[in-house]
């Protein structure tokens, strides 16, 4: 509501004038239009006041009502405001944001209250209708499913799905290349006493594979992650959500470094479900590729991969490694949604407040780039040792990850829990550059024409 109202000076009941931006900051306000000729809004505006006097005078809610009014003459503007509404504030008049006000909520009749989030999105659309039926007999009742809503606005969620969407298909096609090299170096046989491995590095590794394979060879496998990428970022920014959710107690707090973490570990377990199975099947079409398919086994594409494991274990051989992916993605998320967020803080300065800080697009970029090389530093280990469960024959590892870290430790040493880093940390930054800027630049668009 602060920048809906931006620049407007409010008037109380006292007759001084109050900045809007600051006078309802952190507020649900109610925008009440209405009039004093208008018979309806004389019956519902005596409801109203006493909704107010609970909520605000007795309750102490962050809560504010602004009289848009349709009248006629300032005069009756006055009169009516003063004498027969509450202890709120009014637009004044003849304000060109009435009109504005008026269009953006499409109020074709009076009375009508529009319950609003501080950046002008509708909580509750008829909330006259509810402060009648409802809120006489239970007003903090009603208030807190007003509360409520303006945490986890729908339209919130939808936003954050198609940008989320939008964001991860960028991941996927910048960094696919640089995941199909991380994959066949961690899962590349070990050579015998006297012989060279298959690949010299990550360098060799692409080089080897564009020669024999051609250029597309790096896309190989990436239908599955494609097609799961926009339920996947949904379900993580919801999960994200969720946990900022849980740890506010107004909408517009800002959570601290710890609590992002919090929230972003939270989004990891949230997207396992989802995650096990594609990162499955692009294991397995990755390494078939490079001619050392440690299962023995060819697939045709994601479809025939799915059909093979299920006839090979049924659902648990869709999911195996989950316990791997979750420990991979609970410190790993905790670690990107974080960093994002202090480093989209840093980078911000002093343009803008709170939630309002713009960051230019070479800013989102960085801080994406720097947050994506701290989630994969956290988890690499992890990964290496999904990578290798999930391309196994079907046995090899009676007791999951636990049976991998003990073959990888036996044979390669601690250093081979970190195969494939050069690449990732060379995907990491780009992948994730986009993925943010694609997300940003989404979510900037949806304020734009929202």
């Amino acid at each position: 509501m602060a920048e809906l109202l931006d620049g407007v000076e409010l008037i109380n009941q006292e007759g001084k004038r109050v900045k809007a931006e600051e006078h309802l900051k952190g507020k649900l306000v109610g925008l009440y239009f209405s009039a004093g000729w208008c018979g309806p809004c004389r019956m519902f505006t005596p409801k109203l006041k006493r909704f107010y006097e609970k909520i605000v005078g007795e309750d102490n809610k962050d809560f504010e009502v602004v009289f848009v009014s349709r009248d006629r003459e300032e005069e009756d503007l006055l009169e009516y405001f003063n004498e027969k509404q509450g202890e709120w504030v009014t637009i004044p008049f003849g304000d060109q944001k009435i009109k504005e006000l008026l269009d953006k909520y499409e109020v074709q009749t009076i009375p009508a209250l529009r319950v609003i989030k501080s950046n002008g999105e509708i909580v509750v659309n008829d909330a006259r209708t509810e402060v009648q039926e409802k809120g006489q007999e239970d007003p903090e009742a009603l208030f807190e499913e007003w509360e409520a809503f303006s945490m986890c606005n729908m339209s919130d969620v939808i936003q954050n799905f198609l940008a989320g969407g939008v964001g991860g298909a960028c991941t996927v096609v910048v960094g696919h290349p640089f995941d199909t090299i991380k994959v066949r170096l961690q899962t590349m046989p070990r050579p015998a006493p006297g012989q060279k491995p298959l690949f010299a590095g990550a360098f060799d590794c692409a080089r080897q594979t564009v020669v024999k394979e051609g250029v597309f060879a790096l896309y190989k496998g990436m239908a599955a992650p494609l097609v799961g990428v926009t339920p996947l970022f949904a379900v993580f920014f919801g999960g994200c959500a969720v946990g900022k959710w849980l740890q506010q107690k107004n909408p517009e707090d800002e959570l601290t470094f710890v609590q992002n973490m919090n929230s972003g570990a939270l989004a990891g377990v949230f997207t396992t479900i989802i995650m096990v199975p594609g990162e499955r099947i692009k294991c397995l079409l990755q390494v078939q590729q490079s001619g050392h398919s440690p299962s023995g086994v060819q697939y045709k594409g994601p479809l025939d991969v799915v059909k093979k494991l299920w006839k090979q274990g049924g659902i648990a051989s869709i999911y195996r490694g989950t316990g791997a992916t979750l420990l991979r993605d609970i410190p790993a998320s905790a670690a990107y949604l974080s960093v994002y967020e202090y480093l989209k803080k840093a980078f911000s300065g002093e343009h803008g407040e709170g939630k309002n800080k713009k960051l230019s697009p070479g800013a989102t970029l960085m801080a994406g780039g720097l947050a994506g090389i701290a989630n994969w530093s956290v988890c690499i280990p992890a990964d290496v040792l999904k990578s290798r469960l999930q391309t196994a024959p079907e046995g090899k590892y009676p007791d999951g990850i636990r049976g991998v870290l003990r073959e990888v430790l036996r044979e390669e040493g601690p250093k081979g829990l970190f195969k494939g880093l050069t690449p990732i940390l060379l995907r990491a930054f780009p992948a994730n550059a986009a993925c943010f800027f694609g997300l940003e630049l989404t979510l900037s668009l949806f304020r734009l024409f929202g």
